[in-house]
Parts: C-alpha cells; sequence; structure tokens
C-alpha cells in the first residue's frame, strides 16, 4: 500500500497515527517514517494491520525483500 493509502484506512477506522503512536509506546515520528516505508517496526506494523484488517505483508510487501 502507498503510504497515502495507510494514511485513509487509518482515519476510516477513526485512528490516528497519534493513537498508533501512543498504543506502542512509541514518537508520532516513529509511526510516520514507519507508514512513508522510511523504517520498519513490527509492533507499529502490526498494530496498523489490526486496526485496517489488511495483512502487514500486503501492506508492506518490500519488508520481505529485507
Amino acid at each position: 500500500m502507498e503510504p497515502i493509502e495507510i494514511k485513509i484506512a487509518l482515519l476510516r477506522c477513526g485512528v490516528s497515527q497519534s493513537d498508533i503512536a501512543r498504543r506502542c509506546n512509541a514518537a508520532p515520528s516513529t509511526v510516520h517514517l514507519v507508514v512513508a516505508g522510511k523504517s520498519v517496526s513490527k509492533k507499529i506494523q502490526s498494530e496498523i494491520s489490526g486496526v485496517i484488517g489488511v495483512p502487514v505483508n500486503e501492506i508492506w510487501p518490500d519488508n520481505e525483500k529485507n
């Protein structure tokens, strides 16, 4: 998924990136980097995946290459 698609999916579920940061005890900037695909955090990715109902490997397919 593109970062904008992830952001829209979260908003449709009524959850902001700041909410994800609080749930994961992470900085909002870290969540932003994960959504943008510039950083990897399994905890944040799993939380986003659970909220929007899309498997992690479908949201960030490039992670499998790393």
